[in-house]
C-alpha cells in the first residue's frame, strides 16, 4: 500500500482516474483540496508577515496551516485505505453484516475529520483576512472557496455513507456533527467574502 503524499502530482491524478481500489476517490480528493487550501493560507500569511514581521497572529496561523496541511494529507491516505476496506468487505456484506457496518463507520470517520479540517481553515481565514497584505486577498478568497467546495463534497460523501448504516445512534450523532460543521463553514464563508472586498 502506497501513501498519497509520496506520489508526484501526475501519479496521484492517474491513481484517481483508475477504478481500482484501494485507491484515492472523492474523500481523498476532498482532503487534498483542504491541504491545498491550507497551503494557500500559509503562503498568504508568509507574504503578509514580510510586510508586518511582528504580527503574532499571522505567525501563529502559519504554523497552524503547516500542521493542518500535513493532517489533511494523512486524511487523504486514511480515506483511501478505509474505503478500500469497505470495497473488500462488500463481498461479504450479507455473510458478515456487522463487520461491514464497522468498516463503513471507519470509512466515514475520516470524512468527518476532513470536514472539520475545512472548518478550521475557514476559521483561521476569518481571523487573518483583515490583517493580511492586500495583494493576497484574492488568494485567501480562493482558499475560502476551495475549502467550501471540499466541505460540500465531503458532506455529500458522508450522507451517502450514512444511508447504508443501520446503527441509528452513530448515524444521528454524525448527522448532527456534519450539519453543525457545514453550517459553520457556510456562515464563515459568507462573512469572510462579504467583508473581504469592502
Amino acid at each position: 500500500m502506497y501513501n498519497i503524499r509520496n506520489l508526484t502530482l501526475e501519479e496521484y491524478l492517474e491513481k484517481i482516474a483508475e477504478p481500482s481500489f484501494p485507491g484515492p476517490a472523492s474523500g481523498s480528493v476532498c482532503a487534498t483540496a483542504a491541504a491545498m487550501a491550507s497551503a494557500v493560507v500559509e503562503m498568504s500569511c508568509k507574504a503578509s508577515i514580510k510586510k508586518d514581521p511582528q504580527n503574532q497572529l499571522l505567525i501563529d496561523v502559519t504554523e497552524k496551516m503547516k500542521r493542518l496541511k500535513a493532517h489533511c494529507l494523512r486524511l487523504a491516505d486514511d480515506d483511501m485505505k478505509a474505503f478500500g476496506e469497505v470495497i473488500k468487505g462488500t463481498k461479504k456484506k450479507k455473510e458478515f453484516p456487522n463487520q461491514y457496518e464497522d468498516l463503513l463507520q471507519k470509512a466515514t470517520d475520516p470524512l468527518v475529520a476532513i470536514l472539520e479540517g475545512c472548518e478550521q481553515i475557514l476559521v483561521e481565514i476569518q481571523k487573518i483576512h483583515k490583517e493580511s497584505y492586500a495583494k493576497v486577498l484574492g488568494d485567501l478568497a480562493g482558499a475560502v472557496y476551495l475549502s467550501e467546495g471540499a466541505a460540500i463534497a465531503v458532506k455529500k460523501a458522508i450522507e451517502v455513507n450514512l444511508t447504508y448504516l443501520s446503527d441509528m445512534a452513530y448515524t444521528e450523532r454524525v448527522k448532527e456533527t456534519v450539519e453543525t460543521l457545514y453550517e459553520n463553514c457556510s456562515k464563515i464563508k459568507n462573512s469572510v467574502i462579504n467583508g473581504m472586498f469592502k
